[in-house]
């Protein structure tokens, strides 16, 4: 199957590469690296009927093209195929409106794709390491089946970048961007604020984590759902925390994603907290604490907010991201090969249930693709 094939190739290639430090030419690597970004567009561009979502957004193409471009941003959509959704695609879709839905894929699929490929061969430390995490967290789910954020998540990848160099006014104009084609976009706005947090201790992380269950267990986001829907009016963001509180509750799934999320964490937290303490290993990773603690407020916001699936898993992605920049400076500054061994292990079993699951809840089989 081609998705599992994909992921044994980039797994090796990241071992060969960034684990085994396998030194290629310049010219082979950029040559390899670039294969990889032909077939993954490839897989995406040209996909035929691929995803729970594909009939949806081809109602949302067929229907868009029939309104005038004003429409788009005064009429109440929800006639045409059952949901509100954001102006951004709306009027993607009005553009290619003449044009095909397949194109239309062609083009999300390369606003999903390229700048994401583009940020790991400039700036990732670990690139290979950093596509093998990508193709299988964010590349399958979001920019192959829910590609409003996939769109999303590229600005929201460039806006990390914008954030750390202070560059406000570009962090803020690619947030408004990505949000304008997926709201949860918005949750990158929490960032300036996650700076000012500081590292804490094990037991304090774990101690809060605790606190957001006991909180969960009141059901405060189903509270706020219904008082939203009751003074939020019919805007965007109060219709669809309505949409998806009526249709959602805690699943198992949920809870694993909690679990692995949470894992990943402690990881994380326990190798900063050990490595700190050895001063021949000591790890000077430049904004590592804030990117640490990103992660784990999209913990804590998914834990608060099981009942509502567009915040508690779609809604923190964005602060989910920020895990691949830690993991891409560990993996650059660990020096002890059994322990980078080890932490590169740790991530593919992960990976490997979360390709798993990911296949087993979404319409991925069979893969088609319109030029095979």
């Amino acid at each position: 199957m081609v998705y599992y094939a994909i992921f044994a190739i980039l797994a090796i290639q990241a071992f060969i590469n960034d684990i085994a430090g396998i030194k290629l030419k310049k010219s082979e690597d950029a040559i390899i690296f670039f294969a990889d970004s032909v077939v993954l567009f490839f897989m995406a561009a040209f996909r035929s009927n691929v995803g729970s979502d594909w009939d949806i957004y081809e109602r949302i193409f067929n229907s868009t093209g029939r309104l005038d471009f004003l429409d788009i941003f005064v009429r109440n959509l929800q006639s045409f195929y059952g949901g509100q959704y954001e102006v951004g695609y709306l009027s993607l879709n009005w553009i290619l409106r003449n044009s095909s839905f397949q194109f239309l894929i062609f083009v999300c699929s390369f606003l999903c794709i390229i700048p994401k490929l583009i940020y790991f061969y400039k700036y990732s430390h670990k690139k290979y390491v950093m596509l093998f995490m990508y193709f299988t967290t964010i590349f399958i789910y979001y920019d192959i089946i829910l590609i409003r954020q996939g769109i999303a998540l590229s600005f929201a990848l460039w806006a990390y970048k914008n954030f750390i160099e202070g560059k406000k006014k570009t962090f803020f104009f690619n947030v408004l961007l990505g949000s304008c084609f997926h709201i949860t976009c918005i949750s990158m706005f929490l960032l300036p604020v996650i700076k000012k947090m500081k590292k804490q201790s094990l037991v304090k992380y774990i101690f809060f984590v605790i606190v957001a269950y006991v909180i969960y267990s009141l059901h405060p986001m189903m509270f706020l759902s219904s008082i939203i829907g009751q003074f939020g009016g019919s805007g965007l963001l109060s219709f669809k925390i309505g949409y998806y509180a009526a249709m959602s509750s805690m699943s198992n799934s949920n809870l694993l994603n909690i679990v692995k999320r949470l894992s990943v964490f402690i990881i994380m937290l326990i190798y900063f907290l050990s490595s700190s303490r050895k001063e021949e290993q000591e790890i000077s990773m430049k904004n590592a604490v804030f990117y640490l603690n990103s992660y784990y407020i999209s913990i804590l916001i998914m834990i608060l907010s099981q009942d509502i699936v567009m915040i508690g898993s779609r809604g923190t992605i964005f602060l989910y991201l920020a895990h691949f920049f830690v993991i891409d400076e560990i993996m650059d500054k660990e020096r002890n090969a059994k322990v980078k061994l080890l932490l590169f292990l740790i991530i593919a079993v992960l990976l490997i249930n979360t390709l798993l699951s990911t296949i087993s809840q979404t319409q991925l089989i069979p893969y088609n693709n319109i030029l095979l």
